[in-house]
């Protein structure tokens, strides 16, 4: 069997439940994540550090996530983007 991967990942979404029901879950899994509440903390986190995927919420309140899915695009590293 294979070893298991520890992924570093960013969860984006204005819903706190839904959000925090994802990141427990990635977390149980052995995952480092965390979490941004809309489109402005997570540009913020991307550009603060690496993710490797990032599950990121179309409707924002505030920079859609199309927006920052073009941002994430652009970076050198690009994270996996599950919308």
């Amino acid at each position: 069997m294979a070893a298991h991967t520890t992924r570093r990942i960013l969860v984006v979404d204005d819903d706190r439940a839904l959000r925090h029901v994802l990141a427990e879950l990635l977390k149980a899994a052995g995952h480092t994540v965390d979490q941004a509440a809309d489109g402005r903390d997570a540009l913020a986190r991307l550009d603060a550090g690496a993710y490797d995927i990032a599950l990121l919420d179309i409707g924002l309140p505030d920079v859609s996530g199309l927006d920052v899915l073009a941002r994430a695009r652009a970076r050198p590293s690009p994270p996996i983007v599950i919308m």
